[in-house]
């Protein structure tokens, strides 16, 4: 059987098309030889990925999220590989997690700040903490407008978010757990 390539107008065996389920015939219009010779090299094929992630950003953050939970244990992986190749820089992170934490200890808690009776988020009434809208690992304050009371499970769930991402991340979280 043969076919006709749109690219050179050559007519070849099927075996010289790439299969291609989308077309009538499940094979690409263009032979091999004529995609080969079209076909971007890898620097610019890296570039367009590059453009696409920059002008997509909150697709391709979400995108990284949904790979992120599907491979808790390659994100492991990968960080302790990194942790391993850059000893330097991750010391020098650690330092400065540690050193925001210790200068926070220096600024107490505004007077006037009270915990509430229930969750900010949930209205739990049980094990209640303080919690900061923008957190002290990203330069947060005890700033009275700074501070939360919410219950231990979202404090924790919450991590190092502010609560705008906190509540687009719980809200993409049940998103995905729907479909």
């Amino acid at each position: 059987m043969e076919k006709t390539c749109s690219k050179c107008k050559q007519s070849k065996a099927t075996s010289e098309f790439h299969k291609d389920r989308t077309n009538k015939d499940d094979l690409q219009y263009q032979c091999k030889d004529c995609r080969m010779q079209y076909k971007p090299t890898p620097e610019k094929s890296r570039e367009r990925t590059r453009r696409w992630r920059i002008r997509n950003i909150d697709q391709h953050a979400k995108n990284v999220r949904k790979w992120k939970i599907a491979h808790p244990e390659r994100v492991l992986e990968v960080n302790k590989k990194w942790r391993a190749d850059n000893p330097e820089r991750d010391k020098e992170i650690r330092r400065r997690g540690r050193h925001k934490r210790r200068s926070l200890l220096k600024d107490p808690l505004p007077r006037e700040f009270k915990l509430l009776d229930h969750c900010e988020l949930c209205f739990s009434t049980e094990d209640l903490s303080l919690d900061h809208d923008i957190p002290v690992s990203r330069d947060g304050t005890n700033d009275l407008s700074n501070l939360h009371t919410v219950c231990k499970r979202h404090n924790s769930e919450k991590s190092n978010k502010t609560y705008k991402e906190y509540i687009r991340y719980v809200l993409e979280k049940e998103w995905l757990n729907d479909y």
